[in-house]
């Protein structure tokens, strides 16, 4: 069973922008259209000037025509001549809005949220991925910037061996030597953890492990090891269950949570590490009274000695203890409030 993990890697990552120049088309103007037909009809420059002149005087449309013509006339013949068959005139379009990510340790670009082997500057058909019918006058890729920061990843490890990236909707091989060059992760604490590091692991909800989450589990004394050597942290409401591994040289933990309901044994564990660490304080009386309701009576006589030899008297407790004096388990005698 493969093991998937989020983890964060310092893969370089090369921001790149298209910027592609073609001519596509518009519908012409009049004006567009009759000074085409002025360029294929007239025998020279200087007879279109002269009929120019004619229809136009010294009006602004003159010096507006002769511009339009200096722009028609270094069109192809085959290009004027589509403006006055089908009324299309060609315009210059210039489009850089095309960004795509190249990341050149795993070979691939994602462009368009999808993931293509080999940088695609290089692709014959990039026109294609850009959806660009129109003959392309000129295409470049330019770098803009290019960025090793540390970004999120979910990796899966195989039991080959084998360790992939995912890539938006691809997989990726990586080398080991390369995944543990670019793997972001400090722990150096790990030595402060007693329990057992597992070997083999299964199911999912695996996290990288760091200091942060090491340290944790350490904030105060109220834990201990079961029999697995899994570390359970004691909690008002439940158990916090942390699970640590190595695979592929990294460590790795997953948490659960465990219920107190109906477990006499873990209940018991618990009130044993409370008493041991005198951490009657520490928790809040309905976690006692939780913990109690799953002893038998006998064992819930013990602790209530030790409770309240060391804490002042709670509400919830004190109704407790009601429910043990009407069972007959307690003797009335005791100065219980």
């Amino acid at each position: 069973m493969s093991l998937r993990v989020n983890l964060k890697l310092k893969l370089s990552k090369t921001v790149k922008k298209i910027t592609v120049k073609y001519n596509t088309f518009e519908k012409a103007t009049y004006d567009q259209y009759l000074i085409t037909s002025l360029i294929l009809r007239s025998a020279s420059k200087q007879e279109a000037f002269a009929y120019i002149d004619d229809i136009t005087g010294v009006g602004s449309l003159n010096a507006h025509f002769k511009r339009l013509y200096e722009e028609i006339s270094i069109l192809k013949t085959e290009q004027q001549e589509k403006i006055l068959q089908n009324s299309m005139y060609p315009i210059l379009k210039i489009d850089d809005s095309n960004r795509y990510d190249f990341y050149p340790q795993l070979n691939v670009s994602v462009f368009h949220d999808r993931v293509y082997d080999g940088d695609i500057a290089k692709r014959e058909n990039l026109q294609d991925l850009l959806y660009i019918k129109e003959d392309i006058l000129d295409l470049q890729v330019n770098d803009m910037k290019i960025s090793e920061k540390p970004e999120p990843y979910n990796v899966e490890f195989g039991n080959n061996g084998s360790i992939c990236v995912t890539m938006r909707d691809k997989k990726v091989n990586i080398d080991s030597a390369l995944f543990e060059s670019v793997l972001d992760v400090e722990l150096d604490f790990i030595s402060k953890y007693e329990g057992t590091i597992h070997n083999g692991v299964d199911g999912a909800g695996w996290s990288i492990l760091n200091n942060s989450t090491v340290n944790n589990l350490f904030s105060n004394n109220n834990y201990f090891y079961d029999a697995q050597g899994d570390h359970l942290q004691i909690r008002n409401e439940n158990i916090r269950k942390t699970e640590i591994a190595k695979m592929s040289g990294l460590y790795i933990y997953r948490e659960s949570l465990i219920s107190y309901d109906k477990n006499d044994k873990l209940c018991e564990k618990v009130l044993d590490v409370v008493c041991q660490n005198y951490a009657f304080s520490v928790f809040k009386p309905q976690f006692f009274v939780k913990l109690l309701q799953n002893l038998d009576e006998h064992n819930a006589v013990e602790f209530l000695n030790l409770y309240f030899d060391n804490k002042c008297d709670t509400k919830e407790l004190e109704l407790f203890v009601v429910q043990l004096l009407k069972k007959g388990y307690l003797s009335a005698g005791r100065q219980w409030f």
